[in-house]
């Protein structure tokens, strides 16, 4: 996950600004970025401006609520999850990776069905951060049939994180994605999971046409076998 997730959400912020622009709403933003440095940004104040009616400064405390592990706010930006402005839930799904709690988890399930892209990535990341295995099927669902690549691509390599064998038939299925990031998350996963039911459909894509795909299947095969040659060298008891 990149450390600059916040670039798209800036132009989805830059287009709510279109419709919530003036210098009182920049005021607003510069008076909560300065108090921030300062150090005398209060709770009560950042809740204010998680509610604020410009997109902008809701998306910047959000923002700011993250940074400062302001688990006392979660349940504010939760509520935030249903808001009507798409740079806002994107901030959301971002910020809510940081804070491991089950609101957080049914908010970030509820936004991979969001409408805009960047949103389901944004969630599907978060979830990813948190490791959450009871996602899996959620994340599986967004891996089998999103139709942005993108999305795909985030299922993949959160499955990847989290490593729970149950995604292994979707993952044989990504093999076959017509997106080749997607197919080279998708063995990544596999090698990473190291089920070895995965060693054919490895197999198979270890003769794909793109080179990264073809790469990350004999990877994939070789971090299996290495698992088996250990799990067989504990089972003789000859190990050290």
């Amino acid at each position: 996950m990149t450390a600059r997730w916040w670039l798209p959400v800036l132009a989805l912020a830059f287009l709510a600004g279109m419709t919530a622009c003036g210098g009182d709403v920049d005021e607003r933003i510069e008076a909560l970025y300065r108090q921030e440095h300062e150090g005398t940004l209060d709770l009560e104040t950042l809740r204010r401006a998680l509610h604020d009616e410009a997109p902008r400064v809701r998306i910047a405390a959000i923002a700011m609520a993250g940074r400062r592990q302001a688990a006392d706010l979660v349940s504010d930006i939760v509520e935030l999850a249903g808001d009507g402005d798409p740079g806002v839930r994107a901030t959301v799904a971002a910020t809510l990776g940081r804070f491991p709690s089950q609101d957080s988890v049914r908010a970030l399930e509820e936004l991979l069905g969001d409408d805009v892209p960047l949103v389901r990535r944004r969630a599907v990341e978060s979830l990813a951060r948190l490791r959450v295995a009871s996602a899996v099927p959620a994340l599986a669902e967004r891996l089998r049939t999103d139709p942005d690549p993108d999305v795909r691509q985030a299922a993949a390599r959160a499955l990847a994180e989290i490593g729970d064998p149950s995604a292994v038939p979707v993952l044989v299925e990504a093999l076959e994605d017509e997106e080749m990031s997607v197919r080279a998350w998708a063995a990544q996963a596999l090698g990473r999971i190291g089920d070895p039911a995965a060693v054919p459909a490895l197999r198979a894509a270890a003769e794909d046409a793109s080179p990264y795909v073809r790469g990350a299947a004999l990877h994939a095969l070789e971090l299996i076998e290495q698992r088996q040659e250990e799990a067989t060298v504990a089972g003789d008891g000859t190990g050290p």
